[in-house]
């Protein structure tokens, strides 16, 4: 009986082991494919200096970064505050001032 579920352990571990090579094999084959077809066009293209910058974080002269930051307290009472346009005959009066005033 011993003997049976050693040869049977024996047995999975090869399985187990066959099938992790035919993997290793199918991901570097996959590897080597998206190089060959993809990646070697990529990096022979004219953009190619552009997006390995923007890969790596770095900015061209005209490029800036924005950053975008919730409102403060003092900015929401001040929004709240403000006149809202609640019906199109406030919007008319707003739109002809606006002109108005210009």
């Amino acid at each position: 009986m011993i003997i049976a579920a050693k040869t049977y352990i024996n047995y999975n571990t090869i399985i187990e082991a066959i099938e992790k090579v035919e993997y290793d094999i199918h991901s570097v084959e996959y590897e080597i494919a998206y190089a060959n077809n993809f990646l070697k066009n990529y990096l022979d293209s004219e953009y190619s200096d552009y997006f390995l910058a923007h890969k790596n974080n770095i900015l061209f002269n005209w490029e800036f970064i924005i950053k975008f930051q919730s409102p403060s307290e003092t900015e929401e009472k001040k929004i709240e505050n403000k006149n809202i346009i609640q019906t199109p005959q406030e919007s008319r009066q707003h739109f002809i001032k606006s002109k108005i005033k210009k």
